[in-house]
């Protein structure tokens, strides 16, 4: 009779009583809801760190692209604050600029005309959008004809307010500058959206031609 009773309370203390049941419930309830809240701290992180890389990035590739433009550019056509047209010189095919003398005066042909505006996904000129877009007039050509979408998420009404104006800053303003090196301004605001938040970069560059005339 001892023997018995001993292996039943053997047995007895083997199970899982109901407060020692509730606690690992408990506890386990604890746990992945600190765990849900890190993840979404995490997630929440991540997307606000995506969200302004990504304007950061536009606004950045945006400048770099239009610099590299008007940097080779002999001449400024037409500035307007969300669009300006250059003129790049004639190039053979060795990519050397072609020089033509005139009244014994070397001077830079005129290559393609090329334009940065703003417009929607089709690049249409005209359009209302937030596209950045590289639209390319070819020598001896009468039409802008659509080549590069360079950025999207640009909203120039957003650009740092000018003191002088009390308005927002244009994204191109050109003038010549005292020692007849043309130079053009550009202020480019890039906005992306990250989560239930929006961000928004700002770059503000100068380019000076590189061949002025």
């Amino acid at each position: 009779m001892q023997t018995r009773y001993h292996s039943r309370s053997r047995r007895s203390r083997a199970g899982v009583t109901l407060p020692e049941l509730l606690i690992v419930m408990v506890t386990f309830t604890v746990v992945m809801g600190a765990v849900f809240v890190l993840h979404l701290q995490s997630l929440r992180t991540w997307y606000r760190a995506h969200a302004e890389a990504t304007a950061e990035e536009r606004a950045a590739w945006a400048v770099e692209q239009m610099s590299w433009d008007l940097r080779l550019a002999m001449r400024v056509d037409e500035a307007q604050p969300t669009w300006i047209v250059v003129t790049l010189p004639l190039q053979d095919d060795n990519h050397d600029n072609v020089i033509t003398v005139q009244d014994c005066i070397p001077r830079l042909s005129n290559g393609d005309q090329v334009m940065f505006y703003l417009s929607d996904d089709t690049g249409s000129l005209g359009a209302q959008g937030h596209c950045l877009w590289k639209a390319v007039k070819p020598v001896g050509g009468y039409h802008f004809l659509p080549r590069k979408k360079i950025a999207e998420g640009i909203y120039p009404q957003e650009n740092p307010i000018d003191p002088d104006t009390g308005q927002p800053r244009p994204m191109f303003v050109y003038w010549p500058d005292m020692l007849h090196s043309r130079g053009v301004e550009m202020t480019v605001t890039a906005i992306h959206k990250g989560g239930p938040h929006t961000y928004q970069r700002t770059e503000i560059a100068e380019a000076y031609l590189r061949n002025p005339i």
